[in-house]
Formats: C-alpha cells, sequence, structure tokens
C-alpha cells in the first residue's frame, strides 16, 4: 500500500503548481522515513529510481523552497542511514557550493548542520564522504568553468579545505576514536589525490588542481624541500623508528604500483624526508625512477 502511495503522489510532484509540489514531496518523505524497508530494503530497481528520481528533481528544480526541503529530507534519510548511496552524498555537497543556491539561506543553514553531524558522528559515514573526495571535485571543477560571468563560486582551494575538514579523523565521535581508525580516512584521501595525479587519462580533464605535479618547477621543489628539512627536524626522533616494511598491505602495494614507485622491503626502514627527490611526471616505464635517494 506504501509503494502504491508512493508511486500516487510520485506522479503528482512533476507538473504540480509549487505550493502543491512542496506539500507532496513532504508526504513522500515521511513515507520514505515511515516505510524504509519496503522502498529501500526489498527491491535495490525500487530503491535506486527513488534515488535517482530525488536527485534528479533537487538538480533541476529552480525553485529555493523546493531544493530546501529536499535537502532536508535527503538530510534526513542519510542521517538516519536510511540512504547510503555516494551519489546522494555528492549531490548535496555539490548543491551546498553552488551559486544557484548561495541565496538559500534555508538550505545553506540545513547543509551547513548536516554535514559536521553525518561525517563526525559515524567512521562509515566519513568513509563514505572520503569515498567521493575526487569525483566530487572533479564536478566541482566543472560547474566552476562554466560559470556566467554574473556568478561566483568558491574556489578549488576552499572546496577541498571543506572535503578535508568533513573526512578529518580527529573530528569523530570520541567513541569511535580508536588508534586503528584516527588517520585512516585522511590517509585514504592523500591516496586517492596521489593516484589522480598519475592518472593519465585526466591529463584533459578539469581537475586542474589535482591533475598538475607540485613538483614541477624550481619554486615548488625549493618550498617541498624546506617543509621537508623542518619536519625531518621537528619529528627526527618520532620518525627514526618507522619502518614502512610494516604498512605494505594490499591497498599500499597497489598504490606503490600504480605511481611507478618500488616497495620498500619488509624488514627496510624508512629514510628522512630530505633523502627524498621527486624527479616529476614521467611516463610509466620512467616512474620507477621518479623518487631516488640521494648520497
Amino acid at each position: 500500500m506504501a509503494l502504491g502511495s508512493f508511486q500516487l503522489f510520485f506522479g503528482q510532484v512533476q507538473n504540480a503548481p509549487e505550493e502543491v509540489k512542496l506539500r507532496v514531496l513532504q508526504v513522500i518523505f515521511d513515507l520514505l522515513i515511515m516505510y524504509d524497508e519496503e522502498f529501500f530494503s526489498r527491491s535495490d530497481d525500487v530503491a535506486q529510481k527513488i534515488t535517482g528520481y530525488l536527485i534528479q528533481t533537487l538538480e533541476s528544480d529552480d525553485s529555493a523552497s523546493i531544493q530546501a526541503i529536499l535537502c532536508v529530507g535527503l538530510s534526513k534519510l542519510m542521517l538516519a542511514g536510511i540512504l547510503k548511496d555516494p551519489k546522494v552524498l555528492t549531490s548535496l555537497v555539490l548543491t551546498y557550493v553552488s551559486p544557484n543556491t548561495s541565496t538559500n539561506q534555508e538550505l545553506i543553514q540545513c547543509l551547513s548542520y548536516f554535514f559536521p553531524v553525518y561525517c563526525y558522528s559515524s567512521p562509515a559515514n566519513q568513509a563514505r564522504m572520503q569515498s567521493i573526495f575526487v569525483s566530487a571535485f572533479d564536478l566541482f571543477m566543472r560547474i566552476r568553468e562554466n560559470l556566467d560571468e554574473d556568478q561566483e563560486m568558491i574556489t578549488p582551494l576552499q572546496f577541498g579545505l571543506l572535503l578535508v575538514d568533513w573526512t578529518n579523523p580527529q573530528k569523530l565521535a570520541e567513541m569511535f576514536k580508536t588508534e586503528l581508525q584516527s588517520q585512516a580516512s585522511h590517509v585514504k584521501v592523500a591516496a586517492d589525490i596521489l593516484e589522480a595525479l598519475y592518472d593519465s587519462e585526466r591529463s584533459g580533464c578539469h581537475l586542474s588542481l589535482l591533475n598538475q605535479s607540485p613538483f614541477n618547477d624550481a619554486s615548488t621543489q625549493k618550498a617541498f624541500d624546506k617543509f621537508c628539512n623542518k619536519f625531518t627536524k621537528m619529528y627526527e626522533k618520532e620518525t627514526e623508528c618507522i619502518d614502512p616494511g610494516k604498512y605494505l598491505d594490499e591497498e599500499f602495494l597497489k598504490l606503490y604500483q600504480f605511481i611507478g614507485v618500488e616497495p620498500p622491503e619488509e624488514s627496510s626502514t624508512s629514510p628522512p624526508l630530505h633523502l627524498l627527490k621527486y624527479e616529476g611526471r614521467r611516463s610509466p616505464k620512467e616512474r620507477e625512477h621518479n623518487i631516488e635517494r640521494l648520497q
């Protein structure tokens, strides 16, 4: 009966006046929350259709009120763990920074509350945000490149810092701060960015901030060397006992292979940072020499 009622309301939304559409959407979200198992657990096809419809409506409707009620409804479904689709999270992130919603105070207020609560309340939620980091950044850059002359948008750095903040494991609720999870999300974010740096298929795409190697010019290399030297002095004792061989699980071996760097042996010790030199972007055959130890 719930599914039949949903289909009835679903059909009414398409061409209804805004006031009617608002009422119908409220009823739809009430049904989804009340009968979540019937809508999202029994059939993947039904769940995908519902999710797709809600995302499509959010991204296509110009009404500030409709956008706000959709964000509120989707946020509730995500916080309750009813919706776990990364596409919903990506859509909400891009809606939050879109120039088309910059004056929608109800929407901004909702999402400003939602993202920290969602990401810091659960390691699984934070991992989901981490999983969309690069793809969301890619879409953000495409939107930014196609802005009208009278439109403004936050910078790529500001957008990246938002994502970094939401994936910060140190901001997780106290009950989830275990040693095992203490750095997991940011380590994976770093690995995702590193893979993007070396992804030759991205050479013509809009992910320009991540796609350009930061070590292609002398001034940047000098700044990086300065950072390495300072870091080494500050954490000399802490890094002396680090053995990178202890962290060579399947995931890290895959990363080493992807960027073309020979992994350390299991019994090796970590070289000081100031002895590492980045040689710039190379072809796959040349990448094995892109990091070398200086004597």
